[in-house]
């Protein structure tokens, strides 16, 4: 698995999402994080995980929440590095009722 310590949404939808992730704890627990922004339409952001205590070394994936409609989860797993530079990007389109995530890269 790569490592990266940051990700990144674009949202190309009509609709409001919030960006986070999931990782699992030492437990085994999955932790559901949420950011700490809400894009409008048009708009992204960039999330460094460090902001968000989690442990190094944790698998992580992406999370989208959208208010109006489904969340979104990403099906690709990385490993957070506090030191790595790397970036997850997505991006989300369509409509809150039927939204589309889509990876894009992972590097910066």
């Amino acid at each position: 698995m790569k490592e990266i310590s940051h990700i990144h949404l674009k949202n190309q939808g009509n609709f409001i999402v919030r960006p986070g992730f999931v990782y699992v704890d030492c437990r085994g627990c999955r932790i559901y994080e949420k950011g700490h922004t809400m894009l409008p339409p048009g708009a992204s952001a960039t999330i460094s995980l460090e902001d968000h205590g989690i442990p190094e070394g944790s698998c992580i994936t992406f999370y989208a929440e959208v208010p109006q409609g489904p969340d979104r989860e990403a099906h690709q797993i990385f490993i957070y590095s506090e030191s790595c530079r790397n970036t997850a990007r997505y991006v989300i389109s369509g409509t809150a009722a039927d939204s589309t995530l889509g990876f894009i890269s992972d590097v910066c």
